[in-house]
């Protein structure tokens, strides 16, 4: 009877440690970060941390990081008709990946997007859009567009008041 009582003890504790086992991150995790681009007031990129995981081409994001306004213009005349900004996480994971090749425009849904969004807007009809971020907390973000009916995005960071953009560099990774 106490071999008994024993085992049904232990196959609880085991099933309740499986649980609480962490979540499995996958490269394609729609809040994920992976690596930034930094670029200037002018979209002149400068540094590159990490392996961005962004499928932003046709696009320009800045300045990355930015101080309360972020830019983004489409470089193929095609408007940008919707945005969405999520609450980013940094990890240094996938730095091997080629993100050209796993990344793709419906890997999420505008549903997706409308869930986890902090901010959001749609029906533009903009070339270029500015985006007031003010309110937000200091951290890394992500930033999906819409144009020509596909959603790409991009990896940005807002700096604190102290901060510089060269801090980020020493700093991406803590």
């Amino acid at each position: 009877m106490k071999k008994i009582i024993f085992t049904l003890l232990m196959l609880t504790f085991i099933n309740c440690q499986k649980e609480n086992e962490v979540d499995v991150i996958s490269s394609t995790d729609i809040d994920l970060i992976t690596g930034i681009e930094m670029t200037n007031i002018y979209g002149v990129k400068e540094y590159r941390i990490g392996n961005p995981n962004v499928l932003s081409n046709g696009l320009l994001i800045y300045p990355n990081p930015i101080k309360g306004i972020i830019g983004i213009m489409s470089l193929e005349g095609v408007k940008i008709t919707d945005f969405w900004i999520l609450k980013g996480y940094p990890k240094k994971l996938f730095q091997d990946i080629d993100f050209d090749k796993v990344l793709s425009s419906d890997l999420y849904t505008e549903n997706e997007l409308n869930n986890k969004a902090l901010k959001r807007k749609s029906d533009l009809e903009n070339y270029n859009i500015y985006i007031n971020l003010e309110d937000f907390e200091t951290g890394h973000y992500r930033v999906f567009i819409k144009v020509d009916g596909k959603i790409k995005w991009d990896n940005f960071y807002i700096l604190n008041e102290k901060e510089s953009p060269l801090d980020l560099l020493d700093n991406f990774w803590k």
